[in-house]
């Protein structure tokens, strides 16, 4: 059981990281326009920076469990059966 935990939350972990890499680089390309809005660049990046890595860690704890629970397991003498044929 430990191992299919661990595979489901590195294949969510995998997934929802890539996704934040691609969003903080639009929200560094997109935060030079503060400066027009007269607030603080350095300050609006962190801001949002964190809050958006906050959403993704709690998207990621409710992905992984949502599909540990969906996952479906098989008892051992199945998958012998299946090794043996």
């Amino acid at each position: 059981m430990r191992e299919l935990e661990r595979v489901v939350l590195l294949r969510v972990v995998d997934e929802y990281w890539m996704e934040h890499i691609d969003a903080m680089q639009d929200l560094r390309q997109g935060i030079r326009l503060r400066a027009y809005a007269q607030t603080n660049p350095v300050d609006a990046y962190k801001k949002e920076s964190l809050e958006m890595f906050e959403e993704m860690v709690d998207a990621m704890k409710e992905e992984t469990v949502r599909r540990l629970y969906s996952v479906r397991l098989r008892q051992n003498e199945e998958v012998k059966r299946e090794r043996v044929a």
